[in-house]
């Protein structure tokens, strides 16, 4: 079924467009949280346009069929940017030309380049730590 986001503006929750009784609130939240870690590491995220869940902008809030702000992020958006703020993301709907295309692909390549560098900046301080544990093993 269809959803929108609803209720307050500051926490708005994930309702059935139709059948406001349906609340998939809890489930989306749950899903905000384990699926990010599966998606590590990514380098850029195009979400889907107009989306509650993957809505990068200009999302409505509803309440009681009014429309009390239109200026949100679709849940899922909102988890994946907060978890990584420099993350290279795009609505679907700006990548309609080709050098919007190239750019975005330029931007997630150097967010790549600069995430294997941390990653193996920090995998050669562990081989290294390691080694001189077992180079000078500790007196227990």
């Amino acid at each position: 079924p269809a959803v929108q986001l609803s209720g307050n503006i500051l926490q708005p929750r994930m309702t059935g467009r139709d059948d406001p009784q349906l609340d998939v609130t809890d489930a989306m939240r749950a899903f905000c949280e384990y699926k990010p870690l599966q998606l590590y590491p990514i380098c850029g995220y195009v979400f889907k346009s107009k989306s509650p869940s993957c809505g990068l902008k200009n999302i409505p809030v509803f309440n009681g069929g009014k429309i009390l702000a239109t200026d949100h992020r679709g849940l899922f958006a909102q988890a994946i940017i907060d978890r990584w703020p420099d993350l290279p993301v795009s609505d679907e709907m700006d990548l309609n030309t080709y050098e919007q295309r190239v750019q975005f692909i330029a931007l997630a390549m150097n967010y790549y380049r600069n995430l294997h560098s941390t990653l193996k900046s920090e995998l050669s301080g562990l081989i290294f730590e390691e080694n001189l544990a077992q180079m000078f093993p500790s007196k227990k």
